[in-house]
């Protein structure tokens, strides 16, 4: 059993049946589940020592306001209260047509996920998302800085307009310009030509040799006849040194175009002039230096050396990144949970970010089940931050797409399209959020032209990407992926990074 702890179904006394089905189903699968006929004084008590609270909605429940399982799910939601955030505890699940967080509840209540188990009968997905749910460590949640990858520069990566030097303003030439003008050459002509005529000729006077007259003898000429060499031309002045700004703009234009060695280069010298940077920014130099040599070891090698043990517990955590490329993802999620290292998300309210980032790592798991449960959190987090107003329609259309998702919802996909119809602002993370739901749909034919064109145009997408990370990798077996790739990489490096990820996936299992 994953807990020793029983679990608690509480529900209305009309729907006894159907807590005795759900508690019958779990026992099955070996994990204790408590009904009415157990139940001992100390109500409170036994409550916080199990291990979960499924609550029964239906509407027998919804029709009565008061009742001894409404004084259970009080305590319930009170204790859910205490406890850290993502550690989960309390499940609602509807057995009859009740609409979700469709009765008067804790306030508790609307910030878990709901599911639906008609009349009772507890399905497979029921059992395994209890078990799932049980193995969830229990410790607290810490929340992680702002993450990498798709990440944020330390100052602005726009490059700065410079003003433009405006000519002043042509004023009108008063009436006596031209006529002064003209006066004024006249009187230059006159003088010339008093110069001119008034010089002697000195037609009457004999020439004397050079060596009589000593002011016409070019000693120099004489001594040394030969001609004398050109002088060697001034060296071009040194180009002015580019600001940091500047070194920051190339680093990024070089990246969004795929041009991975200058973009190295360029990050190398802009860190080489810095006192002191962030961890982050070295985290993607290594990424940006993988992108060029797609060697995924060196790049593990490089990230666990600047990994550094956390001070109250002495472990070391490399970041979720980096766990995805090895499918290690049990200390993926272990990571996250405890704050290490930039996690890749799209979304601006602090309080979602582990919720989105474990989401996804489940998603690229395949554990759908807990892919929604914290989708469902990720979405509580971000309401309680930020209202649909202040998100505007692209972030929301973004956000109900990556929940939809999770229920690998066939209807996402045509809501991606239409955000790329109608907005163009953050089209980036749009198109990566199609290509994602394409891929997990099964829709690979399409998933792999989008990754071909963002390939070939400026775009945070690099071959690294689609090469070593999830679920990307389930493109592999595709007759046209290698086609694909190698307009941007190396055959040879190909086939080495295939097999890399087909030893990962073993070793994962």
């Amino acid at each position: 059993m994953p807990s020793d702890k029983p679990i608690f179904i509480s529900y209305a006394p009309e729907d006894l049946a159907a807590a005795q089905r759900v508690a019958d189903a779990l026992r099955e699968s070996g994990i204790e589940a408590r009904v009415e006929d157990t139940k001992s004084g100390d109500l409170k008590k036994e409550i916080e020592k199990s291990a979960l609270f499924l609550a029964l909605i239906s509407q027998h429940a919804a029709a009565q306001p008061t009742g001894h399982f409404r004084n259970e799910w009080e305590i319930a939601a009170n204790y859910m209260d205490t406890l850290p955030r993502g550690v989960p505890f309390l499940l609602p699940i509807i057995i009859d047509d009740t609409e979700e967080y469709g009765i008067p509840a804790p306030e508790a209540f609307g910030g878990v996920h709901w599911v639906k188990q008609p009349d009772g009968d507890a399905s497979a997905d029921l059992v395994e998302e209890v078990v799932r749910l049980l193995t969830i460590p229990r410790g607290p949640v810490y929340f992680p800085p702002i993450p990498p990858g798709l990440s944020r520069p330390p100052f602005s990566m726009k490059k700065k307009s410079k003003p433009v030097n405006k000519l002043p303003p042509v004023k009108s030439r008063p009436k006596w310009l031209w006529p002064t003008v003209g006066g004024i050459a006249v009187l230059l002509v006159g003088a010339l030509g008093f110069i001119m005529f008034s010089t002697p000729t000195y037609r009457d006077v004999q020439p004397t040799a050079p060596e009589d007259n000593p002011i016409l003898v070019d000693e120099d000429f004489i001594a040394d006849p030969a001609p004398r060499e050109p002088a060697a031309p001034a060296p071009p002045p040194e180009p002015e040194p580019l600001t940091d700004d500047a070194l920051w703009a190339d680093y990024e234009s070089s990246r969004l175009t795929h041009n991975y060695a200058a973009a190295a280069d360029a990050l190398s010298a802009w860190i080489d002039r810095q006192g002191e940077v962030a961890p982050k920014v070295l985290r993607e130099q290594a990424w940006v230096e993988l992108a060029r040599d797609l060697d995924p070891d060196a790049y593990l090698q490089t990230v666990t050396g600047l990994s550094v043990p956390d001070e109250a517990t002495g472990e070391a955590w490399l970041p979720p990144i980096a766990y995805g490329l090895k499918r290690d993802f049990a200390n993926q999620r272990r990571a996250i949970r405890a704050g290490a290292g930039p996690i890749t998300v799209d979304f601006d309210a602090d309080t979602s970010k582990s919720e989105i980032a474990l989401t996804e790592s489940y998603m690229d798991q395949g554990n759908w089940a807990l892919a929604r449960h914290y989708g469902n959190q990720a979405r509580q987090a971000l309401d309680a931050a930020l209202s649909s107003a202040a998100l505007g329609p692209v972030l929301n259309g973004q956000f109900e797409a990556f929940l939809g998702m999770t229920r690998r919802n066939p209807e996402v996909i045509a809501m991606l399209d239409s955000l790329l119809a109608n907005h163009e602002t953050n089209r980036e993370v749009t198109e990566l959020l199609l290509i994602r739901a394409l891929i997990d749909q099964g829709k690979h034919d399409r998933a792999l032209e989008l990754i071909g064109r963002a390939l070939r145009q400026p775009s945070r997408l690099d071959p690294a990407m689609v090469l070593f990370l999830p679920p990307y990798d389930q493109l592999h077996s595709h007759p046209e992926f290698q086609a694909t790739l190698e307009a941007h990489i190396d055959p040879a490096k190909l086939d080495r990074a295939m097999q890399w990820v087909a030893a990962q996936k073993v070793a994962g299992g």
